[in-house]
Order: structure tokens, then sequence, then C-alpha cells
């Protein structure tokens, strides 16, 4: 890691490049100038990815210009990259401090990939997010209301399948939306 460098935070992305401003063999220091912000990390694991382009990619520099790279120099006695886009050098530091990874394709076109524990994690919870909810609904079912009375697609079931009296005479159960995913229901089943 050498001062001037572009690095981007792999946990905090929406920070933007980052600017290398101090480095030694145990911590490193970066400034991230699209939020007004520094951050010290440990060089030892520190939740970093150097930002190198490469020829064909679309770069902006400060000035907002868009330029397409034509070819990479990496100088050996600095670290520090500067790219060649037609006849306009752009230096690493004068690239913009925004990069956007806001969509799945620009994650992988910048090499931000999570790890396969990460993908399995996000799976599951996504498995458990849609097992307690109903489908094509856009209600959730509520934690202060579900342990008091079942909720969710196995008493809209229950309902649906003409099995009388779950939420009779009880308030605040949310009856009227019990209802409403009920007749949702019966209508996605009868298309």
């Amino acid at each position: 890691m050498y001062k001037g460098q572009r690095w981007m935070s792999e946990t905090e992305p929406e920070l933007g490049l980052g600017t290398i401003t101090h480095s030694d063999n145990r911590y490193t220091d970066i400034t991230f100038s699209t939020r007004k912000t520094s951050r010290k990390y440990s060089v030892a694991g520190a939740p970093l990815r150097r930002v190198v382009f490469k020829p064909g990619d679309a770069i902006h520099d400060k000035s907002g210009a868009l330029l397409r790279v034509t070819s990479v120099h990496d100088d050996p006695a600095t670290g520090l990259v500067t790219y060649s886009c037609g006849g306009v050098i752009v230096p690493e530091s004068d690239l913009s401090d925004t990069v956007n990874t806001a969509t799945p394709v620009q994650r992988l076109l910048n090499g931000t990939i999570s790890s396969a524990e990460d993908f399995n994690l996000r799976h599951d919870l996504l498995g458990l997010r849609l097992k307690s909810s109903v489908p094509g609904a856009r209600v959730r079912g509520r934690p202060d209301r579900t342990a008091s009375a079942p909720v969710g697609h196995c008493r809209n079931n229950i309902v649906a399948e003409n099995r009388p009296g779950l939420a009779g005479g009880r308030n605040w159960l949310g009856k009227t939306i019990e209802a409403c995913l009920v007749l949702h229901r019966l209508m996605v089943a009868e298309g």
C-alpha cells in the first residue's frame, strides 16, 4: 500500500474510492472524500480492495468527464497508476471519488464478489423471509402479534380451506388484514 493509491472498502462500498494518506507496516489511513471521512485499517486483513481499471474500462475524472482507458501504466517506484485515455493522461489521483457498485453486474465487473458463505447466508435469510410472508401480499407479520396468535400462510391456508374461527372476537390481531390475505390467496388459487 502506497500513499496516493486508490482503494475501496469492501464492507462500506458506499464510501466510494478512498485515497491512502498514510501507510506503514501495521496501519493504513484512507480518506474517502465523497463522505468527508477517514478510516484507519490494520494492514493485516483489512477489508480493502485496490482499484485499478483495465484497458476498455470507462472511467470518470474529477471534473466528471467520461473517458475510455486505452492503456495502464504502473510506476513501480511510487506504486501509482496512470491511465492513458486516447490523448488524455489521467493519474489515479485525478479519478472521480465515486464508483457505481449499485447493481450486481457492476459489482461483478468491479471485482466486488462476496464469499460463498455470505451468499449462502443471504440465500437462507431470503428463504426464511419468504416462509414468514404471503407470496404476492405487501404485508408481513408483526412480532408483537405473533406471540399471541398464529399468523402467516399456515393460518390463511386453514381459513381458506373453510375451517372456521381462528380470529373471531379478538381485538387488534389483524383480522381485516387476515381477511384480505385469505381473499388474495383464493383469488390467486382460482387464477
